[in-house]
């Protein structure tokens, strides 16, 4: 009888050990699901929220010019939203804000430079991304859908990225130029010859435009806006 009541403590200790282990465990999948979904809501409210901008890359030094007025190209289409396609109409907004300037990339090893241009390319669309900035959106309240200017120049590029919360968006330019050699003697060198005159060539710099946060109806024609 003594170890029949000895082996039924047994499984009633078993019994609470296991559900135990199993309360335990429970608790701390919860505990994780509810980190991890914490996280994904930072990362959802940093990508909506205006007031993120992309970090800058550590890999370049970079001088910072407040107070910087810039005057970029939106490209405003509406054929998204209507069946007829009117005309596409290209913006030019001007924009206040802040400019940030790297050092020039000047390495006289040319496949490490390219390498650090690849990477830092390449971190920028990984911080657009994640800080929600798009280089076209779409905005079904005003049946249309802007676009930043993306061009080449005989002096390197440009590329305008948009982020658009509740009315207002807020706008990042980058854009990567050619430095000329101020001692250089050649008149007209630019991206595409300069591989011929390498004693003009000073580096490749990049620039980052942040824009102040701005209403669309104070820089986009109300002509252009569908209510």
């Amino acid at each position: 009888m003594l170890a029949g009541i000895f082996k039924n403590k047994l499984i009633i200790i078993s019994l609470i050990l296991l559900v135990s282990i199993i309360f335990l465990f429970l608790i701390f999948y919860i505990t994780k699901i509810s980190k991890l979904k914490t996280e994904e809501q930072k990362d959802i409210d940093k990508s909506l929220s205006l007031l993120t901008i992309p970090k800058l890359p550590r890999d370049l030094s970079w001088s910072l010019t407040p107070n910087k007025e810039f005057t970029h190209a939106l490209i405003v289409d509406n054929s998204d939203f209507v069946e007829k396609r009117d005309d596409i109409k290209q913006v030019y907004i001007d924009l206040s804000g802040e400019e940030y300037i790297s050092q020039p990339i000047s390495e006289d090893n040319k496949p490490f430079e390219e390498r650090l241009r690849s990477k830092i390319n390449e971190y920028f669309q990984s911080e657009l991304d994640k800080n929600g900035f798009q280089w076209r959106i779409k905005l079904p309240n005003y049946k249309i859908t802007l676009s930043g200017l993306v061009a080449d120049s005989p002096m390197g590029g440009i590329a305008g990225f948009i982020k658009y919360r509740a009315g207002k968006i807020r706008m990042v330019i980058l854009s990567e130029e050619l430095v000329i050699n101020p001692e250089c003697k050649v008149e007209n060198v630019d991206m595409w010859n300069i591989d011929e005159y390498p004693e003009c060539y000073f580096g490749n710099q990049f620039k980052v435009f942040v824009s102040d946060i701005v209403r669309l109806e104070d820089i986009i024609p109300k002509g252009l806006l569908t209510y």
